[in-house]
């Protein structure tokens, strides 16, 4: 009996040697195979590192939709107008630079159109001589007329020597220049020159004045004595 189990037990030994034994014989063909693998990933990094990068290409797909989406918004009549818009904004700024407004001209219609006035002060600023056009305006009193010069630089000039030289010339005697401005600048400019009129008067002397919409100090030569100023109450509406 004793012998008998002793029997079955070795061969159930042997049998479980046997199942290990196949066991171990698969994990060794699956780590032979695992180790290949390996191998060869790590041939394929060294090739991918010794191969100089490059930048990725977008897709060309990719290209030609934003190109058609940036054509198309262009295209679309709300940006055309936009454009056109802005543009003509621009032209109106840059126009309005190189004229001059000039108010209190005493001079008739016909006078106006003959524009001998403006020949005159073109010759003495020595500037070209400018294309003339009259504002209409509601209010009654002397016209208006705005002198369009070929250049900022011009208008610059004129408004910089007209009131030295408006004795000389016709109609002009009264009259005053301006910048043409757009109307958020124009009151600006009104606002300044309550400013300077309200200083100068209380000094009685030409001390202050207006440039680029804001009131600053007149610069006079060493010893020079400032103009004098012709106390004034307010400015004019269509000033």
């Amino acid at each position: 009996m004793m012998f008998k189990s002793l029997a079955e037990t070795i061969l159930k030994l042997q049998s479980q040697n046997t199942m290990l034994k196949n066991q171990n014989c698969i994990l060794n063909a699956n780590l032979s195979n695992l180790t290949e693998k390996v191998d060869g990933l790590e041939e394929n990094l060294k090739l991918l590192s010794s191969q100089p990068k490059e930048s990725p290409k977008p897709p060309t797909k990719l290209i030609k939709t934003f190109a058609l989406a940036v054509a198309s918004t262009i295209s679309a009549p709300e940006s055309q107008i936009t454009f056109m818009r802005a543009a003509s904004l621009a032209n109106s700024e840059d126009a309005r630079k190189s004229n001059v407004i000039i108010k209190n001209i005493d001079l008739s219609e016909e006078a106006i159109e003959k524009a001998e006035f403006a020949s005159k002060i073109a010759k003495d600023c020595g500037t070209s001589t400018p294309s003339v056009f009259r504002i209409p305006h509601p209010a009654k009193g002397p016209p208006i007329v705005r002198p369009a010069f070929k250049s900022k630089e011009e208008a610059r000039t004129v408004l910089t020597k007209f009131n030295s030289i408006k004795a000389s010339i016709q109609g002009c005697l009264n009259a005053s220049p301006r910048p043409d401005l757009s109307k958020p600048e124009l009151e600006k400019y009104r606002q300044s020159w309550k400013t300077v009129i309200q200083k100068n008067n209380e000094a009685g002397q030409t001390i202050y004045t207006v440039r680029n919409l804001e009131v600053v100090k007149v610069v006079y030569r060493e010893n020079q004595e400032p103009w004098p100023w012709g106390k004034k109450h307010s400015i004019p509406e269509n000033f």
